[in-house]
C-alpha cells in the first residue's frame, strides 16, 4: 500500500506535463457550433465507411435472427427488447422502398447513430478537459480504433444501448456539476429522460441499473424538487411502457429462466461436484426445476446457456418460492461450491490474466460472421477484400494477440479494473460526485456478473468510455464547472 501514493502521484505528474497544451476557453467553445459539430460528425462518419464496405452488404449475427423471425411471425416477446426487434421491422420496409439490403439499411443507420453518440463524447472531452494531447488520444481511440466502426455495424442492442449512455453521461454530468444551469433549459431536461427511458427500454438488465441510480440520486437529492420529479419519470416511463404500452401491443414476456443464470449455474455446479453423496429427496427436488441426468453433459462453468436451456419454467412460475427455498438451502450446505460458481462463471470480466476468448464458453471476440435462416439469406460481398482481412483479425482478436499492450487494452477485464481503479481514486480524492456520474456503469457491471457468460458485446458501453472515465478523475475544479 505504500506505493499507491507514488503511483497516483505519477500518474498525475503526467498530464500535469500535457497541462501546457490546454485549449483556449475561446477555442473550447468551438465544437458548439452547430456547423462544426456535424463537419466532426460527418468526418466521423466517412472514416468508418470502408468498414461497411469490407463487411457489406453487412454483419448478421448474435440475435437478430431470432428477432428477423418474430418480425416475419409478427410475434414479438420481451426476451429481446421490443423497441429493438420493432426497428429491425422498420428496416425491412426502409429496405423494401429502397430496394436494398436490410442489413444494410440496419448498418448504415447504427453506424450514424453510434459515430453521433462519439461525436457528442469528443465535444463534451473537447470542452471540458480542454487538453488537446488528451483529445487526440480520445480522438484515436473513440474513431480510428479499428474495433469501433466494427461494432457500429454489428445488429445487437448492446450498439444502440452504448449510443444512448454516451448521450446520456453528459447530460448526468451537467446535472450533478452545474444543477441549476442544468435545469434552466428545457431541452436539457427532456434530453435526460429520454437517453434514460432509451437505456432502460434497450436492456433489460439497465432498468435495474438505473432505477437504482435514480432512486440514489433522489435520496442524495431528497430537498431538491426539481431532482425528485426527474428521478421519478423516467422510471415511470419506463413501467408504462413495459407494462402498459406493450401489454396493449400483446408483446409476450420473456422466459422467466433468462434472469436465472447464476442460480442455475450454481446448482448445476453442485450436482456436478457433489451428485454421489446427494440424497434422494434433494435430487429429486433439484430435478423438479433441472434435469439432473441432463446437467453432467451440458454443464458449462462459463456458459449458462446448455444448462439453462433445460430450466423448467413452467414449474419455476408456479412454485417460485419453492424453488428460491431450495437454492437457499443448498447455498447453506454448499456455501463454497456456490461462490466458486458464481467466480467462475464470468472469470474473464475480474480476473487479468484469463484468455479474453474463453476455452469454455468458446464465444467470438466478436461475431462477424452471417447467420442465415430461412426468413433472411444474403452472402458477403466484400467490396474492399483486404481491408475485411484487417478489420477481422481486430475482430477475432487475432491482431490483438500479437502485442502485450493491445492484449490488455482490449481484454475483458480492463474496463472493469479501470473503473474500480477510478472509483477509487474518487474516494481518496473525496469526489464524491465523480462516484454517482460513474455508479450506472458500476451496477452495469455487476448485473453482468449475474449474467450467462462473459462477452465483449456486453461490456461495450464500458469499453467505450475509458477516455471519460479518465476525465472524471483528471479534470481539475475549472474544468468541472466550465
Amino acid at each position: 500500500m505504500t506505493l499507491l501514493p507514488h503511483i497516483t502521484r505519477s500518474f498525475y505528474t503526467y498530464f500535469y506535463l500535457i497541462d501546457k497544451y490546454k485549449i483556449k476557453t475561446r477555442e473550447s467553445k468551438l465544437l458548439n457550433k452547430s456547423y462544426i459539430f456535424l463537419y466532426i460528425w460527418l468526418i466521423i462518419f466517412l472514416l468508418w465507411i470502408p468498414c461497411f464496405l469490407s463487411y457489406y452488404p453487412g454483419i448478421y449475427s448474435y440475435d437478430i435472427t431470432k428477432q428477423v423471425n418474430e418480425v416475419f411471425n409478427v410475434s414479438y416477446s420481451k426476451f429481446h427488447p421490443p423497441i429493438h426487434t420493432g426497428i429491425v421491422a422498420l428496416m425491412f420496409f426502409i429496405a423494401g422502398k429502397l430496394h436494398i439490403q436490410m442489413i444494410s439499411v440496419y448498418g448504415i443507420i447504427q453506424m450514424l447513430l453510434l459515430s453521433y453518440a462519439v461525436t457528442k463524447m469528443l465535444k463534451f472531452i473537447y470542452t471540458k478537459m480542454r487538453n488537446k494531447i488528451y483529445f487526440i488520444i480520445a480522438f484515436v481511440f473513440l474513431v480510428i480504433n479499428p474495433v469501433m466502426p466494427t461494432i457500429s455495424l454489428i445488429p445487437a442492442k448492446d450498439i444502440y444501448f452504448t449510443a444512448f449512455v454516451l448521450l446520456l453521461i453528459p447530460d448526468l454530468y451537467e446535472l450533478i456539476y452545474n444543477k441549476n444551469n442544468f435545469f434552466n433549459s428545457k431541452f436539457n431536461i427532456i434530453k435526460l429522460i429520454f437517453f434514460s427511458l432509451m437505456a432502460m427500454l434497450f436492456r433489460n438488465n439497465a432498468s435495474y441499473v438505473f432505477i437504482i441510480f435514480y432512486i440514489v440520486l433522489l435520496i442524495l437529492e431528497r430537498k431538491d424538487k426539481r431532482v425528485i420529479l426527474l428521478s421519478i419519470v423516467p422510471i415511470l416511463l419506463f413501467f408504462l411502457v413495459n407494462n402498459v404500452l406493450y401489454s396493449n401491443l400483446k408483446i409476450r414476456d420473456g422466459n422467466s429462466r433468462e434472469k436465472l443464470s447464476l442460480p442455475i449455474v450454481q446448482i448445476a455446479y453442485v450436482v456436478e461436484r457433489h451428485a454421489d453423496t446427494m440424497s434422494d429427496d434433494e435430487l429429486k427436488w433439484i430435478d423438479k426445476y433441472i434435469p439432473v441426468d441432463k446437467i453432467e453433459s451440458r454443464f458449462n462453468p462459463r456458459l449458462a446457456d446448455p444448462v439453462k436451456s433445460k430450466f423448467k419454467t413452467n414449474n419455476y412460475d408456479n412454485n417460485t418460492l419453492d424453488f428460491y427455498k431450495l437454492y437457499i438451502t443448498l447455498g447453506s450446505k454448499y456455501f463454497e461450491d456456490y461462490i466458486s460458481a458464481f467466480l467462475n462463471l464470468n472469470i474473464p470480466y475480474w480476473y487479468r490474466d484469463a484468455s479474453t476468448i474463453d476455452p469454455y464458453s468458446q464465444r467470438g471476440y466478436l461475431e462477424t460472421g452471417i447467420y442465415n435462416n430461412h426468413n433472411y439469406f444474403f452472402e458477403r460481398a466484400s467490396k474492399m477484400p483486404k481491408l475485411y482481412e484487417f478489420y477481422e483479425g481486430f475482430a477475432t482478436y487475432e491482431t490483438q494477440s500479437k502485442y502485450f499492450i493491445l492484449d490488455r487494452l482490449y481484454s475483458l477485464s480492463l474496463p472493469i479494473w479501470l473503473l474500480i481503479f477510478m472509483m477509487f481514486v474518487a474516494i481518496l480524492k473525496k469526489q464524491y460526485k465523480n462516484i454517482l456520474i460513474m455508479l450506472p456503469l458500476v451496477l452495469l457491471w455487476l448485473t453482468y456478473l449475474l449474467g450467462p457468460v462473459s462477452n465483449f458485446r456486453y461490456i461495450i458501453p464500458l469499453y467505450v468510455m475509458y477516455p471519460t472515465i479518465m476525465y472524471f478523475i483528471l479534470r481539475t475544479k475549472e474544468d468541472a464547472t466550465s
